[in-house]
């Protein structure tokens, strides 16, 4: 047996320093790389944008890619009269991030507008963060984060796309980045995604998901809103803009998903179907509105958080 173990650690060696020579290259591009045009720096960015406000009245809003494509924050600032913050970035982050990413930033008097993908309530890894959550902690220089994520996911190959996706970035020139590429210099300065708007629609398609009612993520969700509540923050919870074909294809799941969320007190301000539009003004996902639908959600928004005030 302890010869065994001898010829098993030596075989083991290897392996184990391939990993960890990945691991201190992958570490080594992403404290060199420019973020001028990275998406996920974007954070960067909201996130100042909350320091700057301090103790200021605001608006945040926190959720996937549809957040960051579906609202027109000046809109709703100047509607309702209080500074609003688009925190959407990507749905691959999690919810879980999400609320730990604002948390600090939030005030007695502020509102959090949660504008989740239905995903988040149903699928414990969407709720955690997948790949992309490794990535933005890489971003924002989180060592120990990103490689705890890695670990915790058992998702160790992403060390050697992320290895790529950077060697990749590192290598463009910026007069060949596309026109359709997401990147972080097509924010507005409230945090929404514009690069978009003058771009025609994008061919999708329609998926279905299904729901685990046995899921504890709504629990955990439910533990969070109130912890937040505590400290005198308003929380809304809205259905995200979804285009209606998808809503079809999925209405039997977020049915029972709203009826969960209710019961638990923790429903959503009105029902999904309100915030179900037109298929032909959404971008490249069912998620994702062009410019005239941002204006058609957010007024709707708007008097959905008047009715909840």
């Amino acid at each position: 047996m302890k010869h065994f173990l001898n010829h098993l650690f030596l075989a083991l060696i290897p392996i184990i320093a391939i990993n960890l020579i990945a691991a201190g290259t992958l570490i080594y591009l992403a404290s060199h790389e420019d973020l001028t045009y990275v998406n996920y720096a974007s954070a960067l960015d909201k996130e100042q944008r909350l320091q700057d406000l301090g103790d200021q009245p605001k608006l945040v809003i926190i959720g996937g890619s549809n957040t960051r494509f579906s609202f027109n924050s000046k809109m709703l600032q100047d509607s309702l009269g209080i500074a609003t913050v688009n925190m959407g970035i990507h749905i691959g982050l999690g919810l879980d991030f999400m609320f730990n990413q604002v948390e600090k930033y939030l005030k007695q008097g502020d509102i959090l507008l949660v504008s989740a993908e239905y995903q988040h309530y149903i699928d414990e890894s969407t709720y955690y963060g997948d790949e992309g959550l490794t990535d933005m902690y890489l971003v924002k220089k989180e060592w120990r984060k990103a490689f705890r994520h890695i670990i915790d996911t058992h998702n160790f190959l992403s060390v050697y796309r992320l290895i790529r996706e950077r060697i990749k970035r590192n290598g463009m020139k910026v007069e060949n980045i596309s026109e359709r590429m997401e990147i972080r210099t097509k924010y507005n300065e409230y945090g929404d995604y514009t690069g978009h708007y003058n771009l025609p629609p994008r061919d999708w398609t329609n998926k279905y998901f299904s729901m685990d009612i046995r899921t504890q993520i709504p629990n955990v969700i439910k533990k969070r809103i109130e912890r937040i509540k505590q400290n005198g923050i308003r929380v809304i919870i809205l259905p995200p803009p979804y285009c209606r074909s998808s809503f079809k294809l999925n209405s039997v799941t977020i049915d029972l998903l709203t009826h969960k969320l209710s019961a638990l007190g923790i429903g959503f301000t009105c029902p999904p179907n309100k915030m179900c539009y037109s298929d032909s003004i959404f971008y490249d996902s069912p998620y994702h509105l062009l410019e005239k639908g941002t204006i058609l959600h957010t007024k709707n928004v708007i008097k959905q958080i008047k009715t909840a005030l």
